[in-house]
């Protein structure tokens, strides 16, 4: 059977020519009615539409000849020849399947419009080429209008994939994740339904929804950013410039790019830290200030007792202890007598010569002396733990600090004189273990129920101002503009 407007061959139940389109049949096979379009179905042909319209662009940059406006508009023609051929076949099958019992919606799964989520697309991974494109193109918009950008996508997508490499460096291979292969082939551990890709992806939009939407309420509440940050802030591109020099990079900006991917400046970076640094110091303050009483700790355990109690938090007597202590390495004293270089720190206790220890005893107590000469303070002690004292890393710089030590946490001797009963804080005195002699300095303790339920009750608040923050600030993501370039791990 052919058509009889272009003679083009047509399958025997066929009323529209594949070819040309034209109608060969005055019966039609349904009524007008039924030939109406759903919503989805002008949706899918919008689609094909700029999908083609896409390609056309593509091939006309590719070709060194540009088409005439003929040929442009003939591969329109038949592109919407095409659809309307392919609706009536479709049509006929939904027809005749309908009357025939068949499950006809299972055979039309495939044109089901995707639901804008971040499985949208099954790779958001594109060529260089195509991600330069389309960085200015906006993939997200918040209800002020604020917008973000597939160029600025990148920097917070990549971020995330870079933070959780170092967050979990070590059980990579636990968790399924090889950073040798596509994240878009890679099933997500955390979340069977997605990919790598698009976990990080979700993450990396999240993120940016919560930094912008901190960094609107703080500038609502007129924070003003520390000058020591705004000053760190100032001088970035500098900075990071001399760093790019220094590390072979021809400018700051390939060394953005190559970390980020292609098309990303510096600029975009910067904008990043702007908006990441004014938002999060803004809610480190807030944070800070969540400064809960004993009567407010009290009450919220007391409300939420089974929940703490299923997390390890009881009220069964057991406490931490916060210490701060500076530290004379025997090893280290051993060095300074023999004058010699080699790993001193290998040597057993057993081998250290009496003249040894009280070598090291000597040099502890002259710190201590120094000590008691002066203010007795904490931050006095402080200073004193950062100017003298030394672990396996070298020098100290929190001031000697150990927090929410518990029994059992530190070397024998170091936790007996902790745990001693009556240990009241501003303790001082000199203890001697198997690394050397440890000037000691009691900050004091808390039962572990109290440490528990406080950081309970804050991350409870800390949680309501970013969920705050958020509602204020809603975000619509149009998946389907979204590219990521691929950059070597």
């Amino acid at each position: 059977m052919k058509c009889k407007h272009c003679e083009a061959e047509l399958a025997e139940w066929g009323a529209f020519c594949p070819v040309c389109g034209q109608k060969n049949t005055e019966e039609p096979l349904l009524d007008e009615q039924e030939l109406l379009l759903s919503e989805e179905e002008e949706e899918l042909i919008d689609e094909m539409e700029e999908e083609e319209e896409e390609e056309e662009e593509e091939e006309e940059e590719e070709e060194s000849d540009a088409p005439s406006p003929k040929l442009k508009k003939a591969k329109r023609m038949a592109a919407m020849s095409g659809c309307v051929a392919l609706l009536a076949v479709l049509a006929t099958v939904l027809f005749f399947g309908i009357r025939g019992g068949w499950e006809v919606e299972k055979w039309f799964d495939w044109l089901k419009p995707r639901e804008n989520t971040v499985a949208y697309k099954d790779s958001y991974t594109v060529d260089d080429k195509k991600v330069v494109k389309k960085l200015d193109d906006v993939i997200a918009t918040m209800s002020d209008g604020t917008e973000l950008t597939n160029a600025q996508l990148q920097i917070y997508y990549w971020i995330e994939v870079y933070n959780f490499l170092d967050n979990y460096g070590y059980y990579l291979s636990y968790i399924g994740f090889d950073y040798t292969k596509p994240m878009d082939a890679q099933q997500c551990y955390f979340d069977t339904t997605k990919t790598w890709q698009q976990y990080f992806l979700q993450a990396a939009i999240d993120a940016w929804h919560s930094n912008m939407a901190l960094a609107k309420l703080a500038e609502a509440n007129n924070f003003v950013m520390p000058e020591e940050y705004r000053q760190e802030l100032d001088k970035l591109s500098e900075s990071m410039t001399e760093t790019a020099i220094k590390g072979g990079y021809a400018s700051a900006d390939a060394m953005v790019e190559e970390s980020f991917g292609v098309g990303v400046t510096l600029e975009d970076y910067a904008q990043y830290m702007e908006t990441y640094y004014f938002g999060y110091l803004y809610f480190e303050g807030l944070y800070e200030a969540i400064k809960p009483t004993m009567e407010e700790l009290e009450a919220y355990f007391n409300a939420n007792e089974e929940t703490l109690t299923g997390s390890g938090i009881k009220k069964d007597g057991t406490y931490t202890v916060d210490v701060r202590h500076i530290l004379v390495m025997i090893d280290n004293v051993v060095k300074e007598m023999e004058k010699t270089e080699g790993d001193a720190a290998t040597q057993a206790e057993t081998e250290y010569t009496e003249e040894q220890w009280a070598a090291c005893l000597a040099a502890a107590q002259k710190i201590y002396d120094e000590y008691l000469a002066g203010e007795l303070t904490e931050e006095r002690f402080g200073e004193l733990a950062n100017k003298y004292s030394h672990d396996q890393d070298g020098k100290v710089t929190n001031g000697g600090l150990y927090t929410f030590v518990a029994k059992g946490d530190m070397v024998e001797d170091f936790n007996t004189w902790c745990f001693t009963e009556g240990r009241k804080p501003g303790d001082t005195d000199i203890v001697k273990t198997k690394f050397g002699y440890h000037v000691m300095y009691f900050v004091g303790s808390e039962e572990t129920w109290i440490t528990g339920t406080r950081s309970a009750y804050i991350s409870e608040k800390s949680n309501a101002i970013v969920a705050d923050a958020l509602s204020k600030f809603t975000v619509e993501v149009n998946y389907k503009k979204i590219v990521l370039c691929n950059v070597e791990l």
